[in-house]
């Protein structure tokens, strides 16, 4: 959650700090399109590890050579 931010003091940074609101918007669309990259990023990191392991052999359907002893 966002704390209450005081208007006055909002804007002050927005036009002496961020160079304007039209800045100001860039800004938080570069932010808004790299985190929206960071999470595709991690759902496809997510997804190959899903599929190594979706590949990887199941060791107890496997069948064992030797024979039972008797």
């Amino acid at each position: 959650m966002k704390k209450h931010v005081n208007p006055k003091d909002f804007l002050h940074k927005v036009y002496t700090e961020e160079g304007g609101v039209k800045e100001h918007n860039k800004n938080q669309q570069v932010i808004g399109i790299l985190k929206f990259a960071g999470i595709v990023w991690s759902i496809q990191k997510l997804g190959r590890i899903v599929d190594k392991i979706e590949r990887l052999p199941i060791k107890t359907l496997e069948k064992k050579d030797e024979e039972p002893p008797c």
